[in-house]
């Protein structure tokens, strides 16, 4: 039993972004699936009908706090990160969101056990099924945040044998071609198929895209 959030674009770090650039990455993933609804692709970015690249993220960012969203975000990093390998998290993706009307919710877990977070894990499930049992035509993906790295979560399986969930994770780090094969040519999802054991950081943060304003700022 799956479901997925169809259409999001796998976007992996390269040399220049290795160790710092995985915020901007998930945020590039989230945005592949919303350009496909032609509401959002008319306000994202201005209605370019591109995704920026990273430096083009940054500006976004600085404009963002510019207009005065996240002014205290804006004064943990400096007022900048154009041009620079800052981390961004949450609240940066949230700012960015902001800009262009798009309304969103951060939601936090905190893993009580070694046995890793099965909150987080039925939580996602939920999100899904109840999304998909309602014939939702829009489900977007998760951002999903921890200490040290980000990730997005495009969907989740049930094994039926086991009733074990697990989440299907697009992560920055991996292979594009390789997961590319695996999904189209092996039919496998081993590479980004998530068990609950391994969500086994203190805490984490996902960013849930929740509509749109009424109008832009």
């Amino acid at each position: 039993q799956m479901y997925i959030s169809s259409g999001v674009d796998h976007f992996a770090s390269g040399r220049g972004d290795s160790g710092w650039g995985c915020g901007y990455r998930n945020c590039q993933m989230v945005c592949s699936y919303l350009m496909y609804f032609k509401e959002y692709k008319s306000r994202l970015f201005q209605g370019t009908g591109f995704i920026p690249t990273i430096p083009g993220l940054q500006n976004w960012i600085e404009k963002a706090w510019a207009k005065g969203i996240d002014k205290q975000g804006a004064l943990q990093l400096g007022n900048s990160v154009y041009n620079t390998d800052k981390w961004i998290g949450t609240s940066e993706i949230c700012s960015l969101f902001e800009l262009f009307g798009i309304k969103t919710e951060i939601m936090d877990f905190f893993t009580p056990n070694r046995g890793g977070n099965k909150e987080l894990v039925n939580w996602v499930w939920n999100y899904y099924s109840k999304s998909t049992a309602a014939k939702s035509a829009f489900i977007p993906p998760l951002y999903l945040q921890h200490e040290g790295h980000s990730r997005t979560i495009v969907g989740v399986h049930k094994r039926l044998r086991t009733n074990e969930v697990r989440l299907l994770v697009f992560d920055p780090i991996h292979d594009g071609k390789k997961l590319k094969k695996d999904i189209t040519v092996s039919r496998r999802i081993d590479l980004f198929s998530v068990p609950v054991s391994r969500f086994c950081h203190q805490a984490y943060q996902i960013i849930m895209i929740k509509g749109m304003n009424k109008s832009t700022s």
